[in-house]
């Protein structure tokens, strides 16, 4: 078995409290403040830490990838995006 580590001075591991990771994802949307935001709610609900994602659009998604049906739902089958040749 692996014994505790410790991340930021708490020992994570069998025997210590669960250390809880809050999922911002992408959910700031490439904004510093929104970012911050998100950091201040996860430290009020408790958190230890908070996991950001982001992404290049160009790197995820092919500019022929038919749509989602909620964005068909939402702004039809008019112009795709930026990455529309």
């Amino acid at each position: 078995m692996v014994s505790a580590i410790n991340i930021a001075g708490r020992q994570v591991g069998s025997g210590h409290p669960c250390f809880i990771v809050a999922e911002a994802g992408v959910n700031h949307n490439g904004e510093v403040g929104k970012a911050r935001q998100l950091i201040d709610v996860a430290v009020k609900a408790g958190a230890d830490a908070i996991k950001f994602q982001t992404f290049t659009a160009e790197s995820l998604a092919t500019p022929n990838a038919p749509k989602a049906a909620y964005q068909r739902q939402t702004i039809g089958e008019a112009v795709r995006n930026a990455m529309s040749p």
